[in-house]
């Protein structure tokens, strides 16, 4: 089955995977597509970086629990891009003309 959607999310998508929050259940929805190849979601590689960290405040997350959990980040096989000049270069560009950060809207074109 080919995959007509990609989406790229940021790391507070991601932690909403693992920690019950509000908007968790949209989350997980979107997890859930890819995982069942229905999309594709992409992410700058920073976000593995952002979620352990994130985590790492969580502290009703017990050590076991976070490692797991940041395993299971990998398992589920986001496509992690990393940086490149035309990318982020694309990326500055539109957050200049949309007027919000880079973070909000790193896109794949």
């Amino acid at each position: 089955m080919e995959r007509s959607t990609a989406l790229v999310i940021d790391a507070s998508v991601t932690v909403k995977w693992i920690v019950p929050e509000q908007g968790s259940s949209y989350a997980l929805k979107i997890r859930n597509a890819h995982v069942l190849q229905e999309i594709s979601l992409f992410a700058p590689d920073l976000l593995t970086y952002e979620v352990a960290n994130a985590l790492r405040f969580k502290l009703d997350l017990r050590e076991g629990d976070m490692k797991r959990a940041i395993e299971s980040i990998f398992e589920v096989d986001l496509s992690l891009m990393g940086p490149t000049s035309q990318f982020i270069s694309r990326a500055a560009s539109l957050a200049r003309a949309f007027d919000i950060t880079i973070y909000a809207q790193l896109t794949l074109r």
